[in-house]
């Protein structure tokens, strides 16, 4: 394949171009400043203005410990439903998220994410899915 030798690239700056950067280096530095601040500011509101938040850092269940559940409905199931469910069964913190199927088909899919310091245990896992077996009107397809 040949190539064209008078190929053009996109270029962000363009040749000859003159920014002063150290010039206004104080204006940097200056928003530097605020933002730092204003993500320290932002860490308490998130703990106890922000009522969803509810923790000053959202941390996933990577770094908090957990479980996490997928969970496919036969009908449309709303995630506060399944919230209030698992509040009854015992796991009032449960994260409830739903997510798109990677095949495209239209299917009611939830990742539930249980706070835990270890891993849910056989008994709680079928604690869960007794309690979600049926929602409203959908039954609960399959269990991860």
């Amino acid at each position: 394949m040949a190539q064209n030798s008078e190929q053009k690239f996109h270029e962000i700056i363009h040749p000859h171009s003159n920014y002063e950067f150290v010039g206004k280096q104080h204006y940097w530095i200056g928003l530097s400043v605020v933002l730092t601040v204003l993500t320290l500011v932002m860490l308490p509101l998130n703990a106890f203005v922000i009522k969803s938040r509810g923790h000053m850092l959202n941390w996933g269940v990577d770094f908090r410990g957990g479980s996490e559940i997928l969970i496919e409905f036969s009908k449309p199931v709303e995630a506060g439903d399944i919230r209030k469910t698992l509040a009854e069964a015992g796991y009032p913190d449960a994260d409830v998220v739903k997510y798109a199927d990677p095949t495209g088909q239209k299917q009611w899919n939830y990742m539930v994410r249980v706070g835990a310091v270890s891993v849910v245990s056989e008994q709680q896992a079928k604690q869960i899915r007794e309690s979600l077996a049926k929602e409203g009107e959908a039954n609960m397809k399959r269990f991860e």
